[in-house]
């Protein structure tokens, strides 16, 4: 999805080290071929404020204080459907000839020819199919969005940009983050146990505990928490809801209907030890909202609205949207760095107690009704 419109997807990445003066140099010189040079074969390069443009320039890369530009992939592909009519009209013709010569009957072999002569025929006429992932670079703050919030998709992303810029990164995870907070004490976590006995064997359970811990803080405390620079922010949780856990039986639980926070089933998956993998959050301050599905193992950001800004003119709304982009990736980071600091240390006795109790305690709310004497 396109940084300058609408919903946004993305991941996100920590810069290790300042742009390089010939950036523009070194991503032209990895630039996207030419359409007509496209073939079977995908190929992939970079491209400039769109993904036809391959002239890369201050003009059509730089908007204000940010680098924007695309990684493309283009690949010519026949529709299967056009190729088994374009075979069997092949065939019929073919057919046609052999009947007249006595024969009448195509051999395997020959049917193997013909689809590959009129696969190569229909490949050359084809238009080629191109995706464009955005890339938007801040390097004051030496960040990096990577248009796509797929772990694997963001990641072959950034190794073609680590290939032409040379620039080390490092993707932002509630892993990397919660490091980077305790680096001066060197604890290490472990896994949450909401419930005992249940042990969480995956090794993703870190960002699990993350989103948990966001559950319950914003129905404990009302999800109040500060921003360094920014201020005060809430963040609420939504459905749809997916609340996971390995082990025996039923391993993942997904909640859309209704207000999926308070069923009975979401009560019930967190009785049984699952976790929040997935779901649907909500950061504000006063006059602006960022709506967004955060995925908790890879931090991945999925349809991400940003609040109605007031810019008018289309570069000075870019940067305004961009500026949005920040301010929620260091919400986000505030987050986890307040995470990190109440799950460890002498905090993490009581607030994993507190988080025990909301879990458990969350089927007892409704209160039995009273029988009639």
């Amino acid at each position: 999805m396109a940084f300058d419109h609408g919903s946004v997807s993305f991941s996100l990445f920590k810069l290790d080290g300042e742009l390089p003066e010939d950036l523009l140099t070194r991503l032209e010189a990895k630039a996207m071929k030419p359409l007509d040079k496209v073939g079977e074969e995908p190929v992939s390069g970079f491209a400039a404020r769109h993904i036809l443009e391959t002239e890369f320039t201050t003009e059509t890369c730089w908007i204000g204080d940010f680098c924007h530009f695309h990684y493309a992939t283009a690949v010519r592909r026949v529709p299967p459907a056009l190729l088994a009519a374009e075979c069997a009209k092949r065939e019929l013709a073919a057919i046609k000839v052999a009947g007249s010569e006595g024969s009448g009957y195509l051999s395997r072999k020959r049917r193997t020819e013909i689809k590959e002569e009129a696969r190569k025929e229909l490949i050359k006429q084809g238009v080629p199919q191109i995706r464009g992932i955005p890339v938007l670079i801040d390097p004051q703050a030496s960040l990096m969005y990577i248009g796509i919030a797929s772990a694997k998709g963001a990641d072959e992303v950034a190794t073609a940009i680590l290939e032409a810029l040379e620039i080390p990164m490092l993707p932002i995870t509630v892993e990397t983050s919660v490091a980077e907070v305790l680096a001066t004490s060197g604890e290490q976590l472990d896994p949450i146990q909401l419930v005992d006995g249940f042990e969480d064997g995956t090794e993703r359970w870190m960002g699990r505990d993350f989103l948990t811990w966001v559950w319950f803080m914003a129905e404990q405390d009302g999800g109040k928490f500060t921003v360094p620079d920014l201020g005060e922010f809430a963040v609420g949780v939504d459905g749809p809801l997916t609340l996971a856990a390995e082990g025996e039986g039923s391993h993942e639980s997904v909640l859309r209907k209704g207000v999926p926070t308070g069923a009975p089933e979401a009560a019930a998956a967190l009785a049984s030890g699952k976790k929040l993998r997935a779901a649907r959050l909500m950061i504000g301050r006063p006059d602006e909202a960022w709506h967004l599905s955060l995925d908790a193992d890879s931090l991945g950001f999925r349809s991400v609205k940003l609040p109605d800004g007031e810019k008018m003119n289309k570069l000075e709304r870019f940067e305004e949207r961009a500026e949005f982009l920040h301010t929620l990736q260091a919400a986000l980071r505030a987050l986890m760095a307040r995470f990190a600091k109440e799950v460890s240390g002498r905090k993490r006795s009581a607030t994993v107690e507190a988080m025990r109790d909301w879990a458990l305690g969350r089927g007892l709310q409704e209160k039995p009704k009273k029988k009639r004497s």
